[in-house]
């Protein structure tokens, strides 16, 4: 969290009032990437076999439907922050923009 309160700080985005919808974003993504992680291994199935009482059916992976509600909450979630409409405006540099993604990955590159 620590490292989304920072580039939101950098932005000149951050407030107090940010913190539950930042928790949020947060939470989600690690979700979200368990999610992915489990969704990647070999023996996971997008497809599995559903019996009722007509019959055996093939059905999409109930998580795979759980997994895109996900998405679609995390980016509503970053949209509240402000984060993903700054996309639209190219990936310059956090100062040039008050970018928070361009922030982010500012942080990962000197992660490296």
């Amino acid at each position: 969290m620590a490292r989304w309160r920072n580039s939101l700080k950098r932005a000149n985005r951050y407030s107090e009032e940010l913190e539950p919808q930042l928790e949020i974003v947060v939470t989600l993504s690690d979700i979200i990437d368990a999610m992915k992680e489990e969704m990647l291994n070999p023996g996971y199935t997008h497809i599995v076999s559903v019996t009722n009482q007509y019959g055996e059916k093939k059905d999409i992976n109930p998580n795979d439907t759980l997994f895109l509600n996900y998405i679609k909450t995390y980016q509503t979630a970053l949209r509240a922050l402000g984060v993903n409409q700054d996309s639209r405006q190219g990936l310059k540099t956090a100062g040039e923009t008050g970018n928070v993604l361009a922030s982010l990955m500012e942080d990962n590159e000197n992660d490296d």
